[in-house]
């Protein structure tokens, strides 16, 4: 009996842990074995597919498994090969060479190739069983094209075989060569500091930041990627924030599209960046972030909760931009509110644990007066000193990991609330509502 009292006791002792959202991670159920730098999932479970393959007219590409080709490699295919640049209404007979780093079985690959809006695919990955696999893939794909070539349907193919489809093993972009003439960088499938490493890799990031000259710069047989114009990125939704801070502080990429997706209970998110036009001399970087969405901040510029930051223009822009998307937040499609509700209930939830190590740190910084006594009757007691000075540095950098969620809080908070009124409008509810304020 006293042995139970003591492990209830424990019980209702043990510290209160604030609720969090664990990503799922697919390699864990997955046959495949695991490799470093791979995604993790974003689980929306009992979320229907957004959009759906009626929304986007969706079909398989001609010579893979329909089962293979999802949703996702269908939107990606589409933002590969569309240039948002272009007119739409223009015809263009010019097809881009796409480059799929890290492009692992090769099916989206296989699917540009396929669809006969690219002029190459050149699909480079690090793994030889999945260089193989992809191999393997294509020679299959190249079969059935051929086949339906011979039935004699009278059907006009948007592909012949063999397709235009190159399977390289290396490490990312030192795979490419000079001669590839690369228009599009693909990187799907990976994490988003592993697609950070390997557009850094690349040399996506110096070149335009310092304002040399493109033409120049493709004149240097050394430089695979100096006619690289376009990048599609496919991170986890969750590590999207960090590839768009990447994109806005290289100042070398102005996003211009982004799209959230739902599928088998998953979110995804693409993201799609044009290069920045510079001029030919060297200047000062531009400070300005690479989508200008509001110009005059919130009405409500109390971005809500215990610690937070009161403010908005420039920083709320900002932090809207990394965090909730220049072009998401203009369109504010419904997808957005999903994900940002996932979003503020997980930042909150690290908010509140970043409080309590606050409370803690101040609560060890008010103790210092007597270490300070001791200091001044000797000054060269270190122990002291490096006790004071730890204390301090956990203090000052509580208070600024609080005050950067707070931001992140507020600021997704505020959009949802922008979200769900769009939504009140489309649906009739349109007008002025007395809705609680967020904590």
């Amino acid at each position: 009996g006293r042995l139970g009292n003591m492990a209830s006791s424990a019980t209702m002792l043990a510290p209160i842990l604030a609720p969090s959202i664990v990503p799922r991670c697919p390699d864990r159920i997955s046959r495949r074995p695991h490799r470093p730098g791979t995604r993790v999932g974003f689980s929306v479970k009992g979320e229907p597919d957004t959009p759906s393959r009626e929304e986007i007219a969706w079909r398989c590409p001609l010579g893979l498994p329909t089962k293979a080709w999802s949703l996702r490699f269908h939107v990606l295919a589409d933002m590969v090969a569309a240039d948002p640049t272009e007119d739409a209404s223009a015809s263009s007979s010019s097809s881009p060479v796409v480059a799929d780093l890290g492009c692992g079985h090769g099916m989206l690959a296989l699917g540009l190739a396929a669809s006969g809006r690219v002029t190459k695919v050149i699909a480079v990955d690090v793994s030889p069983d999945e260089v193989e696999v992809a191999n393997a893939k294509a020679a299959q794909a190249n079969e059935t094209i051929v086949q339906a070539n011979a039935s004699g349907d009278g059907i006009e193919l948007p592909c012949v075989s063999p397709l235009p489809i190159d399977v390289r093993l290396g490490d990312g972009a030192e795979a490419l060569v000079a001669g590839d003439g690369v228009d599009v960088v693909c990187v799907a499938g990976v994490g988003g500091r592993t697609m950070v490493k390997m557009l850094k890799a690349a040399g996506l990031h110096e070149r335009s930041r310092h304002a040399r000259n493109r033409a120049a710069a493709a004149d240097n047989d050394d430089d695979a990627c100096a006619s690289v114009t376009r990048l599609v990125l496919n991170p986890p939704a969750t590590d999207i924030p960090e590839v768009r801070k990447w994109l806005m502080e290289t100042d070398a990429w102005t996003v211009c599209d982004e799209r959230l997706q739902v599928e088998n209970g998953q979110m995804h998110a693409v993201l799609v960046a044009t290069r920045r036009a510079h001029a030919a001399s060297d200047h000062t970087p531009s400070v300005e972030v690479p989508v200008q969405v509001d110009t005059e901040p919130p009405d409500d510029t109390t971005w809500g909760g215990s610690g937070s930051w009161s403010g908005g223009g420039g920083d709320f822009q900002k932090v809207a931009d990394v965090h909730v998307g220049p072009v998401l937040r203009v369109a504010k499609p419904k997808i957005l509110g999903l994900f940002l509700r996932n979003r503020v209930e997980y930042f909150e939830a690290r908010r509140r644990g970043a409080l309590e190590t606050l409370r803690r740190a101040r609560t060890e910084e008010a103790r210092s007066p007597a270490v300070e006594c001791s200091l001044a009757l000797s000054s060269e007691d270190e122990d002291a000193v490096s006790f004071l000075l730890e204390v301090r540095a956990r203090r000052v950098a509580a208070e600024a990991e609080v005050e950067r969620l707070s931001k992140i809080v507020g600021v997704m908070s505020t959009v949802l609330g922008e979200v769900n009124m769009k939504a009140l409008d489309e649906a009739g509810f349109g007008g002025t509502l007395d809705l609680p304020q967020a904590r």
